[in-house]
């Protein structure tokens, strides 16, 4: 068995998109204050510009990579993209739909996370997506710029 720890973090306060002065202030106190920051191996970030600029403000040095998760019809791996070459979407309100695609969704990015080297991975982005892939599910809404710890349990199978 192969295990990963996966810390999902909400994106900063925003408005319009925008990080506000609190959000600010969250990303710095999160950064400060963490104590396994520097665990990280890898950040995934979906592509947003709240997220993207929320998990810029947290990471200094760990590898960063895009996810278009929430936005696109036609999520598909090859919509990772690395950190220099990242794009946004913009829209207005996305729709967040809890069907049988998105549940293909949280399947492969869980696919996307087995097959990294690393084992202490950042999600930086939304609330619905953190709950849906980790089943918190809570009725109070998920703390902004605070770093879920979500244990994934891989089976790893040999041939031999």
């Amino acid at each position: 068995m192969m295990m990963k720890n996966l810390y999902c973090i909400r994106n900063a306060l925003n408005f319009n998109n925008k990080i506000t002065t609190n959000g600010f202030s969250q990303i710095n106190t999160l950064r400060k204050t963490w104590r396994d920051i520097n665990d990280i191996n890898l950040v995934v970030v979906d592509t947003d510009q709240k997220s993207y600029k929320t998990a810029k403000g947290i990471f200094d040095t760990a590898p960063m990579v895009s996810i278009n998760i929430l936005h696109s019809p036609d999520f598909h791996l090859s919509n990772i993209v690395d950190d220099d070459t990242i794009t946004f979407m913009y829209c207005v309100k996305p729709t967040y739909l809890f069907d049988r695609t998105y549940e293909e969704r949280i399947r492969m990015f869980y696919k996307f996370l087995e097959s990294r080297r690393e084992h202490n991975i950042a999600y930086v982005g939304h609330q619905k997506f953190i709950n849906h892939l980790t089943s918190f599910r809570e009725k109070q809404p998920l703390k902004r710029c605070h770093p879920y710890l979500h244990e994934l349990t891989f089976q790893t199978f040999c041939d031999n």
